[in-house]
């Protein structure tokens, strides 16, 4: 396995692209799930399957279900996927931290915008802290802030609830 984080860096200022696109998981243009799907794979760490389908994850909200075990923000690190919401009810953006910083409004990440045009990049993590949700829509929020998760690579072990850390 290869360091995730130092993988994710090569591709700082490649295009990002809408996922109105398509699913964005090559270097002519990543989504931002598409990036993070993109980095694992050449960083070597195991994709899990999306649950009764036949395939991996491929959305935000799906790596913010499935993948890893979930962190407390104050032991956010290196190469942890960070989960952001849009609307206050699930996730809608993924990044992944590329520092040591602690704490919900600290630190960096790089990630793709996920608009065409734009390009992958590395951001504070504090800009995306404000949340601007939509009052007339007939859902429950259940998010106030962002980010609203942070996650760990893990792999599971068979027949047991837990798993075990990848070391990286």
């Amino acid at each position: 396995m290869k360091d995730i984080a130092e993988v994710a860096l090569k591709y700082v200022g490649y295009p990002a692209i809408s996922s109105t696109r398509g699913i964005g998981n090559t270097v002519d243009g990543f989504t931002c799930s598409g990036f993070i799907e993109y980095v694992l794979r050449e960083a070597e760490i195991p994709i899990p399957m999306v649950p009764g389908k036949n395939r991996q994850l491929v959305y935000a909200v799906e790596f913010f279900d499935f993948f890893g075990i979930s962190v407390h923000y104050s032991f956010m690190k290196k190469g942890d996927l960070v989960f952001f919401s849009q609307d206050g009810v699930r996730p809608t953006h993924i990044g992944l931290c590329v520092d040591g910083a602690r704490g919900r409004s600290a630190g960096r990440m790089i990630h793709s915008p996920g608009e065409d045009g734009m390009r992958v990049s590395i951001d504070g993590i504090r800009g995306f802290i404000e949340i601007e949700y939509d009052k007339r829509r007939d859902y429950e929020q259940i998010y106030d802030k962002n980010p609203i998760g942070i996650k760990r690579s893990a792999i599971l072990i068979p027949e047991r609830r837990f798993q075990r850390m990848v070391t990286r």
